[in-house]
This record gives C-alpha cells, sequence and structure tokens, in this order.
C-alpha cells in the first residue's frame, strides 16, 4: 500500500505508523510543491491529549495527559523561491510561510517554531501530514511544533537520527510554548509539549509538573483494561477572546487572595480542598467560580493518578465526569455538543460505560468504558447526537 493510501486509514481515524506519515509527509511534498533536487528532511511527533490538564493553560499546576497512536509528520527541503511554502494534506491552499497574520494559526505556528529553530536562514517548502484531529487543537498544535522543530533539526544535523538531539529540543519547549500562545492569542500550557516530546511508545499516561517541568509516566492497567475513544462533535471552538478573560480572572484572583488571605500565595497548584471556604470568602462573586475550578481541577489529577494506579475504574470514570461538570458549571467553558455527549454517558455508567469529559479546547470529548460495553454505548451515543444535531459524530480510537 502506498504511503498516501495509508492515509485512508487515517481519515478514519485508525493509526498510521511513524514510517508512514513521513513518506507521506514526504510524498506530499512532492506532490504538492513540485520534485527538486535539494535533499529532504522529516521528522513526527505523537499527540498527547488533555485527561485533566486544561487548568494548567491559566495557571501552573498538575496536568495528565494520555499520549496516543495518532501523530504529525512534517516533510521539509530547501527552495529555490525567494519564500518558503507549506501545505497540509487534505488542504486545497498552498500558504507562504511569510503569509503574516491573515493565515491560519497552524501556518504560523510552523513558520514561528521553524525561525525559532534556524534563526529565519534559507527559505524552504514544508508538507504536514497528521492523523490528529485539529478539533483537540492544543494537542495537535503542541505535535504539530515539535514534528517541525525535529525536522528543522534534522535537516541541520544532515539526516542524523533527531531522537538524539531530544535533550535540546526539550530545553526549547519553554520558547515554543511562548510561540504558539502569540500565533493562536491564546494562554497556552507547557504540559502538551512535554507529553508529546517526552511520549514513548507503550506509555499508557503522563503525568506533567508545569511548574518545574518534570513529567513521569503513570504506571496503570487501564489501557489494556480499559478501551478509550475520541469523540469529535465538529462545533467550532471558543474565540480566544474568552480564553484572555479566563487568564485575566485567574491573575486577578491569584493577586486578590495574596492580598486578603494567602500572602505567599503563587498559583492555584498551592491550594488544598480545604483552602477553598477561606478562598472563596477572600474574592468577590465574580472571581470565585473560576478559583474553584482551577482549584478542584489541579486536585483532582492527583485523584486520577491514584485511581488508575489501583484500577479503580470507576471512580477513574467519575472524575473525568466531575473534571467535565466544573468545566461546564463553574468555568463556562465547554459546549452543547459536548455537554449533551457528556450528560448521555452519565445516564450509561451502571452499563460499563464509565466517563466521560471534554478534551482540550476545541470540543472534543475523551470517553472510557469496559471493551465490551463501550462499542453499544457509542452505537446509542452516534444515533442521539446525529437525532439532536443533525449531523454524523466522528469517533476515534486511542
Amino acid at each position: 500500500m502506498s504511503p498516501l493510501g495509508l492515509l485512508d486509514r487515517a481519515r478514519a481515524y485508525a493509526a498510521t505508523p511513524r514510517e508512514a506519515l513521513e513518506d507521506a509527509a514526504r510524498e506530499l511534498l512532492d506532490g504538492a510543491l513540485g520534485t527538486a533536487s535539494h535533499p529532504w528532511a522529516s521528522a513526527s511527533a505523537p499527540a498527547a491529549l488533555s485527561l485533566i490538564s486544561d487548568h494548567t493553560h491559566y495557571s501552573n499546576g498538575f496536568a495528565l495527559l494520555i499520549p496516543v497512536m495518532q501523530g504529525t509528520a512534517v516533510a521539509l527541503r530547501r527552495t529555490e523561491h525567494r519564500t518558503g511554502r507549506v501545505v497540509m494534506e487534505e488542504e486545497s491552499t498552498v500558504y507562504p510561510l511569510d503569509g503574516g497574520p491573515d493565515v491560519p494559526a497552524w501556518v504560523q505556528v510552523v513558520a514561528a517554531t521553524m525561525a525559532a529553530m534556524d534563526g529565519g536562514g534559507e527559505a524552504v517548502d514544508v508538507a504536514i501530514v497528521s492523523t490528529v484531529p485539529s478539533s483537540t487543537f492544543d494537542a495537535f498544535l503542541a505535535a504539530l511544533a515539535l514534528a517541525t522543530a525535529r525536522a528543522v533539526m534534522a535537516h541541520q544535523e544532515a539526516h542524523k537520527a533527531p531522537g538524539r538531539k531530544n535533550k535540546q529540543l526539550v530545553a526549547r519547549l519553554p520558547a515554543l510554548r511562548q510561540q504558539i500562545a502569540a500565533c493562536t492569542g491564546l494562554p497556552f500550557s507547557i504540559a502538551p509539549l512535554i507529553g508529546s516530546a517526552m511520549a514513548q511508545p507503550g506509555d499508557p499516561f503522563t503525568l506533567v509538573d508545569t511548574a518545574t517541568r518534570e513529567q513521569l509516566p503513570v504506571e496503570t492497567a487501564a489501557r489494556d483494561a480499559l478501551a478509550w475513544r475520541l469523540l469529535d462533535p465538529q462545533v467550532a471552538p471558543r474565540d480566544a477572546a474568552f480564553h484572555r478573560r479566563r487568564r485575566d480572572q485567574a491573575d486577578e484572583a491569584i493577586d486578590l487572595l495574596q492580598q486578603r488571605a494567602f500572602p505567599e500565595l503563587r498559583s492555584f497548584r498551592e491550594l488544598e480542598h480545604q483552602d477553598i471556604p477561606r478562598a472563596m470568602d477572600a474574592l468577590p462573586a465574580r472571581l470565585t467560580s473560576v478559583a474553584r475550578h482551577l482549584v478542584t481541577d489541579n486536585r483532582r489529577v492527583q485523584k486520577m493518578v491514584a485511581a488508575l494506579r489501583r484500577s479503580d475504574w470507576q471512580m477513574v470514570g467519575a472524575l473525568l465526569l466531575m473534571s467535565h461538570a466544573s468545566r461546564r458549571d463553574a468555568w463556562q467553558g465547554t459546549s452543547a455538543e459536548a455537554d449533551f455527549l457528556v450528560e448521555h454517558v452519565e445516564a450509561m455508567t451502571l452499563e460499563g460505560v464509565y466517563g466521560a469529559c471534554m478534551t482540550g479546547r476545541g470540543g472534543s470529548v475523551v470517553i472510557v468504558g469496559q471493551p465490551r460495553a463501550l462499542p453499544h454505548g457509542l452505537d446509542r451515543l452516534t444515533a442521539a447526537f446525529d437525532d439532536r444535531f443533525g449531523r454524523p459524530l466522528r469517533t476515534m480510537p486511542l
């Protein structure tokens, strides 16, 4: 099967091996941008989806991510054109790499990553193939930035294995995080970048401390004992203004808590559950729900890790449901489609479908259940979703 033929499976959300993704990216480079005599370089990066980690976009804390088999590949080569070009598989447009703010955010991320990695040197053409749904947004952009950075490093090192330079790449993650934030206009956590950069084949989950940038694989049987799926309801994400407003509210709440109740406080990660009543008393009503969500979701990460390690699958599902409820009611950051899906999952918890939660800021939902129970639950979900919203619900194995 040809590399691009393998992508037919990717479009159905099946896994495509890293080597096949890179082959497909190189084939796309020739097919969309023309053949050339210049040598190419390619690299890839897996995605790491948020299980409970989106609160770290707004305050340092603990993040739990699930490395997945989907990933992004980037192929590039020097071009004789004055300006480099970039194309993504299934996109009809070839964009200039100096296209400015009017090009899509993913183009800006590629251009900014390349400029940071090579100092704005020679012009290059770039082709991208990804099996990571753009609806996962944060995971999608993190994998794209990492694959681009690795491809540039491979190009610079004359095809030496980019994995040998992973320590150098990890040192650049804070700069990549800042570039993604600038390109998207959103607060952006370092967690999906760390999760993607450090993921190894077979890693079940990754625990990240965004303050210290440490990461730890979580040993658990959950990937083998349970079935995990991504549900893509195909919704438009909230605009950047919403997320900037939430970041500003989080910063204001920290300042007020320092002044009124916790003089040494630097982050919501430092607050325990027992501190919540005192913190709520110190804040105006307009900030209490924001602070409560950031504190409780951070603490739920620790509870989730404990549940995964002791194989308490019902608690795993319950924590996902609680996290989604907090994002919906306190943070007001979910969508009608995600709420609909999670509400239906909650009605199935006695039938072996344990839980679900919105993942990332693009509207997708992670669902988990018993391997024998989840397919039937998904059939019911997809039928109910189509009846309610009049469009198909996309699903992807994780």
